[in-house]
């Protein structure tokens, strides 16, 4: 029901994002998605890759600043009614949603959220027949 996710912390310097990018690389781990949000001194870096303890495991043997946490992955249809439904649904719920991104998986539009509330959630997904993406998803990208 939940999947993991890798965040780090990124210098705010020229070639960094190479680095990080290149260690990755040579361990042949695949990037399913990636989101970056800056400040003037640091940006904070989400993957989903299709190996997430090896990821974690070669940029931490970099030096690299990683932790991993939970989060959920919905797959939905790629039209932006679907997306408001879903929304919607947690809403009512009272689901807070801290963060979400997307990527596209197999026709799907799928979903990252990091929420407040992990059994809102699966009884949310379990009465509206959504889906989960699992971690074996991702890894046959």
């Amino acid at each position: 029901m939940t999947i993991k996710q890798i965040s780090l912390f990124l210098e705010n310097k020229f070639g960094r994002l190479s680095e990080l990018l290149a260690i990755l690389s040579k361990a042949d781990v695949h990037i399913v998605s990636a989101s970056i949000a800056d400040t003037s001194d640091y940006g904070l870096m989400r993957l989903i890759t299709s190996d997430q303890q090896k990821a974690y495991n070669v940029l931490k043997a970099g030096g690299v600043l990683v932790s991993m946490n939970d989060v959920v992955a919905i797959a939905v249809e790629p039209q932006a009614a679907d997306f408001a439904r879903v929304v919607e649904l947690f809403t009512r719920r009272g689901v807070s949603i801290e963060y979400m991104y997307c990527f596209h998986l197999q026709q799907k539009l799928v979903l990252v959220m990091r929420c407040n509330d992990l059994d809102a959630v699966r009884e949310v997904v379990r009465n509206n027949s959504l889906t989960f993406v699992s971690e074996t998803d991702l890894m046959k990208v």
